[in-house]
């Protein structure tokens, strides 16, 4: 009797793994057949025989070639007058540079007055940070002795407060346990 109970329930779990197969089956047929391109389209018409309104993801076939990605230009705004005269100005000051650095006669003078100069900013550098850090060493000893004259004037302030805050505190304690001691005399007469 177990044993028929568990080979219907196997036949009962295949039974629905199949049936769970074909299912999903027949779906994905259905996404498939449903998501073709439109079959109203005549199928003498290609995708390259349809129009893009973007320019830059269309390369139109009446521009002329000038070399970039497939012999047309890859990008409109290369061509606008900014971008062409900043591209001059850039060649032209390379050109200007390259001029200033070919003679080689001139370059061990270049390179000492680039040295100079160098080494005048250098001990300018070290001039000035060592003038700060005596005016700074200065202004903060004037600080230390301006607080240690303070603290002298106020150190016996501070320790009067201390010793009559101690000299209450001790007072108070007195009193409280005083006032203990009354009320714990009345609580003991009262239960007796």
């Amino acid at each position: 009797m177990i044993k028929n109970q568990l080979s219907v329930k196997a036949l009962s779990r295949q039974l629905k793994s199949l049936v769970i197969f074909v299912f999903a089956g027949m779906l994905l047929v259905l996404n498939v057949a449903c998501s073709s391109p439109d079959v109203s389209m005549s199928s003498d018409t290609t995708s390259a025989d349809r129009q893009v309104d973007s320019k830059e993801h269309l390369y139109n076939s009446s521009q002329p070639k000038k070399g970039g990605m497939n012999n047309y230009n890859d990008d409109v705004r290369a061509d606008s007058p900014k971008v062409k005269a900043k591209a001059r100005a850039l060649v032209d000051n390379a050109k200007q540079n390259l001029k200033q650095s070919e003679d080689p006669k001139e370059v061990p003078g270049k390179v000492m007055e680039s040295a100079k100069s160098v080494k005048d900013d250098i001990s300018e550098t070290a001039q000035e940070r060592s003038e700060n850090f005596v005016r700074g060493t200065e202004e903060g000893m004037e600080n230390l002795k301006g607080n240690l004259d303070r603290a002298s004037r106020e150190i016996p302030e501070v320790v009067k407060e201390g010793a009559d805050n101690a000299k209450n505190s001790v007072k108070q304690s007195a009193t409280s346990a005083k006032e203990t001691v009354n009320t714990l005399k009345q609580n003991i007469d009262k239960t007796l």
